[in-house]
C-alpha cells in the first residue's frame, strides 16, 4: 500500500517521486532466494544485493535530494540504512531554529544533515564527528553543495565517545 500511495501522490503532483526502492539489510540480502530475481521488478545494477527497484528507474549513484532548502548527497546503494534518515527531517529543521550564532557539536553526524541545517541557519561553527570516514566525506560534500566553506567548520572521522572525553579534558564546550 505504501508503493501505491506514493505512486498516487506523485501522479497528483503532491510529492515529486521518480523511483521507489527497497534497501535490504545484509542479513536480508544474503538470504534472498533466486525467486526474487524472477519477479517483475528489476534489481538496481549498482548493488543488486542491497537495493531493489519497486517502481520507476533505478536511482543514480550520485543522487542529490532537497529537504527544507538543503541539498544533500544520498548514497542509497552504499550508505548507512537508507542513505538519509527521512524521519529526522522535522528534527533537523527544529535544530536549525536554535543554532544562529552558536558553536554546535554533532556527534554520530553521518552525512552531516544536522550539521548542515545548523550551518545554513547561521551557526558560528559546527563540529561533525562520525567514526565512518566516508560519512564525513559526504558531510563535507554536502556543505560544498550548499555553498558553505567546509574549512570554516570541523569534520572529524573518529570515535564520538573518545572525542567527548578529549573535549572534557581540554575544557572545550559547545552551545
Amino acid at each position: 500500500w505504501i508503493v501505491s500511495s506514493l505512486q498516487s501522490l506523485s501522479a497528483q503532483g503532491v510529492i515529486p517521486v521518480t523511483s521507489i526502492v527497497h534497501r535490504r539489510g545484509n542479513r536480508e540480502a544474503s538470504s534472498s532466494s533466486e525467486s526474487d530475481s524472477d519477479s517483475d521488478t528489476d534489481e538496481a545494477s549498482a548493488s543488486p544485493d542491497k537495493v531493489k527497484v519497486l517502481w520507476g528507474p533505478a536511482p543514480s549513484t550520485e543522487l542529490v535530494v532537497t529537504e527544507n532548502g538543503m541539498r544533500m548527497k544520498v548514497d542509497i546503494y552504499n550508505g548507512q540504512k537508507t542513505g538519509l534518515f527521512l524521519d529526522q527531517r522535522e528534527n533537523r529543521q527544529a535544530v536549525a531554529s536554535l543554532c544562529r550564532g552558536q558553536r554546535v557539536l554533532n556527534l554520530f553526524s553521518y552525512n552531516g544533515g544536522f550539521s548542515l541545517a545548523a550551518a545554513l541557519a547561521g551557526a558560528k561553527q559546527v563540529t561533525s564527528v562520525d567514526i565512518a570516514r566516508p560519512a564525513i566525506q559526504d558531510a563535507i560534500e554536502n556543505f560544498k553543495l550548499n555553498g558553505l566553506d567546509p574549512q570554516q567548520h570541523e569534520f572529524l572521522a573518529r570515535d564520538a565517545y573518545e572525542h567527548m572525553q578529549e573535549c572534557i579534558r581540554q575544557g572545550r564546550q559547545f552551545d
